[in-house]
């Protein structure tokens, strides 16, 4: 029975996408940040995640982080294709890649 349990736990933590460990989340921003989404300043991931959702007809985010003066380099896959994407924190599209 602990071999069973001990192989489950071995495949569900070799299954676990990448992109799920790294995913930055909206509850860690800094405390400036936190002021600015709570003010209207920016908006929050969860935010430009669902802008970015509606403007490609769907998708999910595969990785996140920040560049270029706190933009947001996002890699998002729609429809099996991958896009990069920096995006403001306005969720303005400023430069995409396919």
């Amino acid at each position: 029975m602990k071999r069973i349990l001990a192989l489950i736990l071995a495949a569900c933590v070799v299954t676990t996408p990448a992109s799920a460990q790294f995913m930055p989340s909206t509850n860690l921003l800094p405390e400036q940040d936190r002021n600015a989404v709570r003010n209207g300043q920016q908006l929050s991931l969860k935010q430009i995640y669902d802008r970015l959702r509606s403007r490609y007809g769907g998708g999910e985010p595969r990785g996140t982080s920040e560049c270029e003066g706190g933009n947001y380099c996002i890699r998002w896959e729609v429809n099996g294709r991958i896009l990069d994407l920096v995006v403001d924190k306005n969720g303005r599209v400023l430069r995409e890649r396919r």
